[in-house]
C-alpha cells in the first residue's frame, strides 16, 4: 500500500473515532446497519480486494460451475421492456500473472429504446474470476461492442495495460446530465485522475476519452479527451478536445468550438507520429460548428503539434451545407515524415449538386502534393474515398486507390470508378469505371491486395457491381489489376435477375499452394428468376493468374435464397504449413419450409474436404470458427456453433462444439435449451480476432463462453463464462441475475447503507473503501473524484447536524 493511501486512512481513523464517540446517542456498531461489512473485516491491509467492497458480493470470485453446465437467466417477464445482461471482453494480463483477464459489464437492455445502459463495470482475473477492482457506472449505448471501457496503454510505465472508464448519467431532480471519464491503474484500479462535464438536459452532456501515443517523451501514453455539452439558456452547444499527461492528468492543450443549436458543433482528434521534424507526435482536431445568423456552417482541420498544440497549418470551409475531414496517411512524398489525406465535401442547394475533393497534404506545412474531385446531382449525389495502404511503383513511398461514385439525375445513370495514382505528385497510372442504370445503380470498392504476381509490388484488387435496366440483370465483378500498370491478372463475374440479382466479393486468405504468391477466396451470389433459384459459391482462386483450386456451391429456393455466410481461411488445420479453410452456408427449401445451414472444413490448396456438419429444420442455424490449437498437437481448430427450434415446445436449443481441425473430432460441447435462448463463444469479444487467449497458462486457447436470450432481433447476453479450451471446464462464470446487480444512487446523498438517513454506519463504508480502494462514487459526498477522510468528516458531520450535504 503507498504511503499516501496508508496516511489518509490513518486521518480517516482518527477523525472518525474522535468525531463518532462525540455524537450523541449514536454508536458506531456496524451490527446495527444492513449490509454494511463489519470494522473488523474490512480494515486488512491488503490491496487484493480491489475496489467495490461495499457491495457484499464484490469481493467474492464468480463462482465456478460443473463441466457441463451452462447457467442461463431465462426470468423474462415479457410484460416487461427491460431484461438484464451481462458481458465480457478478453483484455491481455493486467496483474502480471502471466494468463489472460477480462473486462465484465452488466447492466440492462430496453427492448423499447433498443439501448443498453451499462451499469456496472469490472476487471476480474480470467484464471479464477476474483475481482480485481471495480465501478459502477451509467452508460447507454445502442450496441453491446459499445462498450464503456477500453485499454489505455502503459500509462504509469509498469509495463502493463491501464483502463479508461466512461460514464454519463441524468439527475431528473436537478435536471442535470454529468458525463465522466475515469482513468485507472489496470491491475487494481487505482484512479490516476478524473475529468467530468455537466449541463442541463437529458443528453446535453458527453465526454470520451482514448489513448494516444507518447506525446512529450516520458516513455508513458497519454490520452485525448473529447468533451461536449450544450447551453439551454444561450442555445449553443460547445465541443472540446483535451490533450491530457497520460499517468497524472495535468493538461497539456485544449481546444474548443461553439455552434448555436442543439448539436451546433463538434469536434474529434487524431494523434500521429512524425508529421514534423522534432520527431514528436502531432495531432489532427476537426471541428465545425454553426452560426444560426447567417445559416452557415465553418469546418476546419487543424494540425497541431502533440506536446504543446502549436499549430503547423489548418484548413477551413464555410457555407451552409459544407464539411471537412482531415486523417494522417503514411509517406507519400519520400520525406520521411507522415502525410495528411483533406476530404472537403459541400452541396448548393440552388444547383442541387454536390461536390467532394481529396487532397493529398504533406504533413508538417500543409502544402497540398495533389487533389482529385467529384460531382453529382443531388444531396448526395457524389462520393470519393482513398486506400493509401500501398507501393505500387517500387519506390518506397505510398501511393493511393480513389475510389469515386457520382449519379447524373438527366441520364438517371449512377457511375463508378477507381483510380490508381502516385502517391507523391498525384500522376495517374490507371483508371477503370463502370456504369449502371438508376441511383446507385452501380457499385464499386478498390483497394490494395499485397503482391499477388510475386514481383515484389502490391497489386490491387477491384469490386464492381452495374445493373441494366433494359434486361433487368445486375452483373457483379472482380478484377485482379498489375498495381503499377494496370493490366488485368483475371477477372470472374456474375449475373443474376433483377436489381440485387447477383454479388461478388474477395475473401482475404494467405499462399494456399506454397508458391510465394497471395492467394485470393471469391464469394458470390445469383438469383435465377426462371427457376425461382438462388446460387452461392465460394471459389479458391490463384493470384497471379485466377486458377481455380477448388469451388463449394450451395443452391436454395428464390423465396429465401441461399448463401456462402462467410468463409475463414487463415488457419492451419492439418499442420501441412499451408492455410486452410472453413465455408459457412445457408439455404432453404419452400417446398418444405426447412432451411438447412451446415460448414465444411476443406484443405486450402485442392479443396478436399476434411469433415463438414449441417443441421436442418424449421428455424435453424450454424456456423464454425477457427481457433487456435485448443488440444496441444500445434494444430488449428474449430468451434461450431449449432441452433434448431421446436415449434411444438416453443424452445430453441442452442449448442457450442468444439472440434479438432483435421478430422472434426469432437472434444466437448455444451448446450441450452429455453424459449428464446442462444449460445455462442466469443460473442462480441474483438480480442479473438486477433490474438489467441490463454486464461489458465496452459498454453492452449481458452474462450469466453456466452449465453442468453433473444429479444426481438437482439442477442441479450444473461451469462458469460470463462471456459478451458481443451476439455471445456468453466473456471468461472458471472450471472446478469438482478440480485448480483449493484446499487444504485442513495435518495440522501452519503446514505450508504440505503438506510433513509445518514449514520455513523455510513461513515463505515467510507472508510472501508479508503481501505480497498473503493471507487464508490456515492462515497465521494464532496465530488472532489476521490474517496478520503474529508467524505468521512462530511458525512459524520451531517450524522450530527452540523451541516449538510
Amino acid at each position: 500500500m503507498n504511503v499516501n493511501k496508508l496516511r489518509n486512512i490513518s486521518t480517516a481513523l482518527i477523525i472518525a473515532t474522535m468525531l463518532i464517540g462525540m455524537l450523541p446517542g449514536v454508536m458506531a456498531d456496524p451490527d446495527n446497519a444492513p449490509n454494511v461489512p463489519a470494522l473488523s473485516t474490512g480494515m486488512g491491509i491488503s490491496e487484493e480486494r480491489g475496489l467495490g467492497q461495499t457491495d457484499p458480493n464484490a469481493s467474492m470470485a464468480y463462482r465456478v460451475v460443473d463441466d457441463h453446465y451452462v447457467p442461463l437467466v431465462l426470468a423474462l417477464d415479457a410484460t416487461l421492456p427491460e431484461c438484464s445482461f451481462t458481458h465480457g471482453i478478453t483484455v491481455g494480463d493486467f496483474n502480471g500473472d502471466g494468463m489472460d483477464d477480462v473486462i465484465l459489464f452488466n447492466g440492462t437492455y430496453n427492448s423499447i429504446t433498443y439501448t443498453y445502459t451499462f451499469e456496472h463495470v469490472s476487471a476480474v482475473n480470467g484464471c479464477n474470476g476474483t475481482e480485481l477492482w471495480d465501478q459502477r457506472i451509467v452508460y447507454n449505448a445502442g450496441a453491446l461492442d459499445n462498450t464503456p471501457a477500453r485499454l489505455a496503454g502503459d500509462l504509469d510505465c509498469d509495463g502493463m495495460d491501464d483502463v479508461i472508464v466512461n460514464s454519463r448519467s441524468y439527475d431528473p431532480v436537478a435536471g442535470e446530465c454529468t458525463a465522466s471519464v475515469h482513468v485507472r491503474r489496470g491491475y487494481d484500479g487505482d484512479l490516476f485522475w478524473n475529468q467530468s462535464v455537466t449541463s442541463n438536459g437529458t443528453y446535453s452532456a458527453g465526454m470520451w476519452a482514448y489513448p494516444c501515443c507518447d506525446l512529450n517523451y516520458d516513455g508513458m501514453d497519454d490520452v485525448i479527451v473529447i468533451l461536449e455539452s450544450y447551453d439551454s439558456a444561450a442555445d449553443e452547444y460547445t465541443a472540446g478536445v483535451r490533450v491530457i499527461r497520460g499517468y497524472d492528468g495535468e493538461e497539456f492543450w485544449n481546444q474548443s468550438v461553439t455552434g448555436d443549436g442543439w448539436y451546433g458543433a463538434y469536434i474529434w482528434a487524431y494523434p500521429y507520429d512524425d508529421l514534423d521534424y522534432d520527431n514528436s507526435s502531432a495531432i489532427i482536431v476537426n471541428s465545425q460548428s454553426y452560426d444560426s445568423a447567417t445559416g452557415e456552417k465553418t469546418a476546419t482541420s487543424h494540425v497541431k503539434r502533440g506536446y504543446d498544440g502549436a499549430e503547423l497549418w489548418n484548413q477551413s470551409v464555410a457555407g451552409t451545407d459544407v464539411s471537412i475531414w482531415a486523417y494522417p496517411c503514411e509517406d507519400l512524398d519520400c520525406d520521411n515524415r507522415s502525410d495528411v489525406i483533406v476530404d472537403l465535401q459541400s452541396y448548393d442547394s440552388a444547383a442541387d449538386n454536390k461536390t467532394v475533393r481529396i487532397s493529398a497534404i504533406r504533413g508538417y506545412n500543409g502544402a497540398e502534393l495533389w487533389n482529385q474531385s467529384v460531382a453529382g446531382d443531388g444531396p448526395d449525389g457524389a462520393g470519393m474515398w482513398v486506400e493509401l495502404r500501398t507501393n505500387l511503383d517500387s519506390d518506397n513511398t505510398s501511393d493511393a486507390i480513389v475510389n469515386l461514385q457520382s449519379y447524373d439525375s438527366a441520364a438517371d445513370e449512377y457511375t463508378v470508378g477507381v483510380h490508381a495514382i502516385r502517391g507523391y505528385d498525384g500522376e495517374e497510372f490507371w483508371n477503370k469505371s463502370v456504369t449502371g442504370d438508376g441511383w446507385g445503380g452501380a457499385y464499386i470498392w478498390a483497394y490494395p491486395h499485397d503482391d499477388l504476381d510475386s514481383d515484389n509490388l502490391d497489386d490491387v484488387i477491384v469490386n464492381f457491381r452495374s445493373y441494366n435496366s433494359a434486361t433487368d440483370k445486375n452483373t457483379a465483378s472482380v478484377h485482379a489489376i498489375h498495381g503499377c500498370g494496370g493490366d488485368a491478372l483475371w477477372n470472374r463475374s456474375v449475373t443474376g435477375d433483377g436489381w440485387a440479382g447477383a454479388d461478388m466479393w474477395v475473401h482475404p486468405c494467405g499462399d494456399l499452394n506454397s508458391d510465394g504468391g497471395r492467394d485470393v477466396i471469391i464469394e458470390s451470389v445469383s438469383y435465377d428468376a426462371v427457376a425461382d433459384k438462388y446460387t452461392a459459391n465460394a471459389d479458391a482462386i490463384r493470384g497471379y493468374d485466377g486458377d481455380e483450386f477448388w469451388n463449394k456451391s450451395v443452391t436454395g429456393d428464390g423465396e429465401c435464397g441461399a448463401y456462402i455466410m462467410w468463409v475463414e481461411s487463415d488457419h492451419d488445420l492439418d499442420s501441412d504449413g499451408k492455410d486452410d479453410a472453413i465455408v459457412n452456408s445457408w439455404s432453404c427449401n419452400s417446398a418444405t419450409g426447412e432451411k438447412t445451414a451446415g460448414m465444411c472444413a476443406i484443405r486450402g490448396y485442392d479443396g478436399d474436404e476434411f469433415w463438414n456438419k449441417s443441421v436442418t429444420g424449421i428455424d435453424v442455424a450454424m456456423w464454425a470458427y477457427s481457433y487456435q490449437d485448443l488440444d496441444g498437437d500445434n494444430n488449428d481448430d474449430a468451434i461450431v456453433h449449432s441452433q434448431s427450434y421446436d415449434p411444438a415446445a416453443d424452445e430453441y436449443t442452442a449448442s457450442v462444439h468444439a472440434v479438432r481441425g483435421y478430422d472434426g473430432a469432437e472434444f466437448w460441447n455444451k448446450r441450452v435449451t429455453g424459449k428464446d435462448v442462444w449460445m455462442e463463444t466469443d460473442y462480441r469479444n474483438p480480442c479473438h480476432y486477433h490474438s489467441n487467449q490463454d486464461f489458465d497458462c496452459d498454453n492452449l486457447e481458452d474462450m469466453l463462453l456466452s449465453a442468453g436470450i433473444s429479444v426481438d432481433d437482439a442477442y441479450i447476453p444473461t451469462t458469460v463464462c470463462a471456459v478451458k479450451g481443451d476439455c471445456g471446464t468453466s473456471l468461472w462464470c458471472n450471472s446478469a441475475s438482478p440480485g448480483t446487480e449493484h446499487p444504485v444512487a442513495p435518495s440522501v446523498t452519503g446514505d450508504l447503507n440505503y438506510d433513509g438517513k445518514l449514520t455513523p454506519a455510513d461513515a463505515i463504508i467510507v472508510l472501508d473503501s479508503i481501505v480497498s480502494g473503493d471507487c464508490n462514487e456515492y462515497a465521494d459526498v464532496n465530488n472532489d473524484g476521490a474517496v478520503n477522510s474529508l467524505d468521512t468528516l462530511m458525512i459524520l458531520q451531517a450524522a450530527a447536524g452540523s451541516i449538510a450535504i
